[in-house]
């Protein structure tokens, strides 16, 4: 096989077009201890259906069909109790690694699904949206610049992702590769050559290759206990580049289908509901992956987050409307699980029909990178801009 420094250019192209030159692997030193893994439930998820507040008499007077029968909850004490579906959640809630936070909004939340989002997703100090994600600011002020440092499951980079670090779209591992023209060997025979004239292309080529190829041996990994869903294969090819040791340390995962204006399911879905069947899937999807994790469990911090809660009170559809206060789900090996965190108003006191918001999505954000990830004070404050240093306490 000869190739030429043409050659050596038409192939770097290639590798380009599937991502894979965003650099080396990470080395920096300030890097985060942790890694994040956030999923975004997209549509509103109703907090009150997942995990409901049975103890509140007002919750049954609002929802006379929807509302979760309290003797088919998976109780947590007198006030809380989690849907019958959730039960890998409740798992996790009882090895006391999962927080559940409610009465997550900010007072001036919209409740326009993409003003909600891009208000969450760019987190300025001020609620007016920035030009980059929040995500992406974390990424480059923690030097998140190795190839995998910083990936999404999604076809599109989320908002929360938009920005100037190198980040990585991986849709599928199926059909991710980086493939040479001819004998593999030669080619990186030949990018050596090339590296001894301190050649930084090649250097990342090769990382690039290696990289393809230590995820190739686990590509076709059995999903196991993971549910054949969008969100079980995604969250299974996370647990795979993290098992593959590529330095991943930040991923996107997107999750539709909890917009239920209609349809959500009598006593909210817990006989194969609307309702039912996405919280089955969520349940069995975060349970499979903390399993599949095994060591690497104790070192990722998942946070599953929302744009907004729903109405408390059901709709003429059988559904549920727009709302403000969310219920948002923090997990990991280092989570101070267990409880129900946050400032519950109870359901005597509403904001135009719906839960008010009592904690600040923003110091949620800032402290799962803090005390979760480890990340440096400069990541935190430019990824959530003007946020102060309260804590729920969410970390041992």
């Amino acid at each position: 096989m000869t190739l030429t420094r043409r050659g050596l250019l038409q192939g770097a192209g290639a590798l380009a077009g599937v991502g894979l030159l965003g650099g080396a692997l990470p080395a920096d030193a300030a890097r985060p201890a942790s890694r994040l893994v956030v999923v975004f439930l997209r549509g509103g998820l109703d907090g009150l259906s997942l995990l409901a507040p049975l103890g509140d008499p007002r919750y049954a007077d609002a929802r006379p069909t929807l509302a979760l029968p309290p003797s088919r909850a998976l109780e947590v004490d007198r006030l809380w109790g989690w849907h019958p579906d959730a039960s890998g959640l409740a798992a996790l809630f009882r090895r006391r690694q999962l927080a559940p936070v409610v009465a997550v909004a900010d007072p001036g939340a919209s409740r326009s699904h993409f003003e909600a989002m891009e208000q969450l997703e760019t987190c300025s100090a001020d609620g007016r949206p920035l030009r980059t994600g929040w995500l992406d600011r974390y990424a480059d002020a923690a030097g998140l610049t190795g190839t995998f440092g910083s990936v999404t499951t999604s076809s599109v980079l989320p908002r929360a992702l938009s920005g100037s670090a190198p980040e990585l779209a991986v849709p599928s591992l199926d059909g991710f590769a980086a493939r040479t023209r001819g004998d593999r060997a030669a080619f990186l025979n030949a990018l050596r050559a090339v590296n001894a004239n301190g050649s930084e292309a090649s250097t990342r080529m090769r990382t690039a290759l290696g990289a393809a190829d230590r995820l190739a041996a686990l590509r076709g990994r059995p999903l196991g206990r993971y549910p054949g869903s969008p969100l079980g294969r995604a969250l299974h090819d996370v647990a795979t580049m993290v098992r593959a040791g590529l330095g991943l340390h930040v991923a996107a995962v997107d999750a539709g289908g909890w917009d239920m204006h209609s349809g959500l399911g009598k006593g909210a879905g817990v006989d194969g509901g609307w309702m039912g069947t996405q919280l089955r899937d969520l349940s069995r999807s975060l349970h499979a992956f903390a399993d599949d994790l095994g060591r690497h469990w104790a070192g990722t911090t998942v946070l599953v987050m929302s744009e907004f809660g729903r109405q408390v009170a059901e709709n003429h559809d059988g559904g549920l409307d727009h709302g403000t206060g969310a219920t948002w789900l923090v997990a990991g090996g280092r989570v101070r699980g267990g409880q129900v965190l946050g400032s519950w108003p109870t359901l005597r006191t509403l904001a135009d029909g719906a839960v008010p918001g009592r904690v600040d999505p923003r110091q949620v954000l800032a402290e799962v990178l803090r005390d979760g990830c480890g990340a440096p004070a400069r990541a935190v404050a430019a990824a959530v801009p003007g946020v102060g240093a309260q804590r729920l306490g969410l970390f041992r």
